[in-house]
């Protein structure tokens, strides 16, 4: 019964590797400009300490909205503790510097946009 949980686990950390943007290796910068993030939706992958994350990209429409809400989990799925606070206008910095190095997925949801926004977001800490 343990050897297909462990396949499994194997599985999802392949896939996760797969998935990792082309140019991870190359976004380790610590100045970090809004028109990066508002162009990526997050920014640094990988991240060290904090991750940023442009309003615009979750809702492009509805840049200017306050009702972001946040949520981490790592690769088994467990929710992360978070704090987050808003950086800049319509950019969010969150605090990750905590985490344990590996793959994590973000969520953001948008509560007060009609249509019930939401963008997932794949990255790692280093």
């Amino acid at each position: 019964m343990k050897k297909p949980v462990l396949i499994g686990c194997l599985l999802v950390s392949f896939l996760f590797v797969l998935w990792v943007p082309k140019d991870a290796k190359e976004s380790g910068l610590s100045v970090v400009s809004g028109s990066q993030i508002r162009q990526t939706g997050i920014y640094p992958n990988p991240v060290k300490d904090y991750l940023f994350v442009s309003a615009e990209a979750v809702h492009p429409q509805r840049a200017d909205n306050k009702d972001l809400t946040f949520e981490i989990r790592n690769i088994l799925g467990n929710i992360m503790p978070l704090q987050s606070e808003e950086a800049e206008q319509d950019i969010y910095r969150i605090d990750v510097h905590g985490y344990p190095a590996g793959y994590y997925l973000l969520i953001v949801r948008c509560a007060s946009c009609q249509d019930e926004a939401q963008k997932t977001f794949k990255f790692l800490k280093q």
